[in-house]
């Protein structure tokens, strides 16, 4: 067996994925077409360009402590920025040169996010609208409430219920709608009583 090579079958397809020697995701077959390819940076094995088959490519860019500073994906350039402890802390979304979408993460003491506002641009510098969205843990750090603040709308919020650390039922408070998750099978969503 070839660790370097890994095929799967999905319906009538045989996907087989090729690795180099460094363990790293070189190409993409589907029945023995090549549909993408990883280029690798050589210093540091860092991925530097996804080629696809349709001769689109997506590029990644680092800054000097290798953290990805940039994703190019043709017109669209993602830029994220990191704090002083290496969290990411804000994403810019640029279409060609013009700002498109800004995030702003903050992180609580455990490290994890905590909130994120997101602010749509118009003409590459007027904020036309944002709306923030806050999160809470329960005591196993699983994400237990999800709000949602936009403007001009009710906030809303979406609850989840876990079960031995994994997620049973999520409540969305709009529309008081209840999923109940298992492992096999995810029911119709229900009207619960008001």
């Amino acid at each position: 067996c070839d660790r370097r090579q890994r095929q799967m079958c999905i319906r009538d397809r045989v996907y087989t994925i090729l690795y180099d020697n460094f363990s790293n995701q070189k190409k993409v077959l589907i029945n023995g077409e090549q549909i993408a390819e990883n280029i690798y940076e050589p210093n540091n094995g860092n991925l530097k360009e996804i080629q696809y088959a349709n001769a689109s490519k997506v590029q990644y860019k680092y800054d000097d402590f290798e953290r990805i500073s940039e994703i190019i994906k043709g017109n669209m350039c993602y830029k994220y920025f990191y704090d002083k402890l290496n969290r990411r802390n804000k994403l810019v979304i640029m279409n060609n040169s013009d700002i498109y979408d800004i995030y702003y993460y903050n992180y609580d003491e455990e490290g994890r996010i905590e909130s994120v506002l997101k602010s749509y641009y118009m003409d590459n510098s007027r904020e036309v609208e944002s709306f923030l969205i806050n999160k809470n843990y329960d005591s196993e750090s699983n994400l237990s409430l999800i709000l949602y603040q936009i403007p001009f709308l009710k906030k809303y919020y979406v609850n989840n219920i876990y079960d031995d650390n994994k997620i049973k039922m999520i409540f969305y408070d709009g529309n008081y709608i209840v999923y109940e998750l298992s492992l096999i099978h995810i029911s119709e969503p229900t009207r619960q009583a008001e």
